[in-house]
């Protein structure tokens, strides 16, 4: 049974979803028909089934901590959340996933990042992970990258970007390429934010 198939029987198909546009590990995304500027994603919030039942919960906690957030206040650099919530795995009949928590979120629809722009993110990842303030360093490597794989970027608007997203309130956790993708104006956003914290 996939997360989704999990989440369906518990939620009593609450979501009308279309076709699958994302997978990963621990979740899938699906276009929602009531409105195609949103979708819905939902994952296994437990990545190991050997976690405590404090850890799990702490995890839960954190998960609804940061939606909580971003949906009040929109961060300009992570991705709009509509609505979201937590369901209680253990309650899907004959559920064989030993999964406790299925996590849910509507957000907004973004564009995929090209694959040298996703590798630019993997290159500053130690940087923004850490939050270092080196930012002449960081725009030094933008336009180095920029100058190697001969893109046209906008360095500025990246360490705009940059200098905000080190400076949020979120810790995101997992700073990949993988986890950036575009609006429609153009703008980065982080996505992915099952295992992210709020600092304080």
């Amino acid at each position: 049974m996939t997360v989704f198939k999990e989440f369906d029987a518990v939620t009593n198909g609450k979501y009308a979803v279309g076709r699958q546009i994302g997978r990963g590990t621990q979740g899938e995304v699906f276009e929602l028909l009531s409105d195609s500027d949103r979708v819905l994603k939902c994952a296994y919030l437990d990545s190991d089934v050997s976690h405590t039942v404090e850890k799990n919960e702490s995890i839960k906690k954190s998960f609804l901590a940061v939606m909580k957030y971003l949906k009040h206040y929109q961060h300009s650099c992570f991705l709009k959340v509509y609505d979201y919530g937590v369901v209680d795995a253990r309650k899907i009949p004959n559920a064989k996933s030993g999964r406790i928590h299925i996590s849910f979120s509507i957000v907004e629809r973004l564009k995929k990042l090209e694959p040298r722009e996703e590798y630019l993110f993997d290159t500053i990842e130690p940087y923004t992970q850490k939050r270092s303030t080196d930012f002449e360093k960081v725009r030094r490597m933008i336009r180095d990258h920029a100058s190697l794989y001969e893109m046209n970027l906008d360095t500025e608007k990246l360490m705009n970007f940059y200098n905000k997203l080190i400076c949020a309130p979120v810790n995101h956790n997992d700073m990949c390429g993988s986890n950036f993708m575009k609006n429609t104006a153009g703008d980065y956003k982080a996505i992915d934010l099952d295992r992210a914290t709020m600092m304080y």
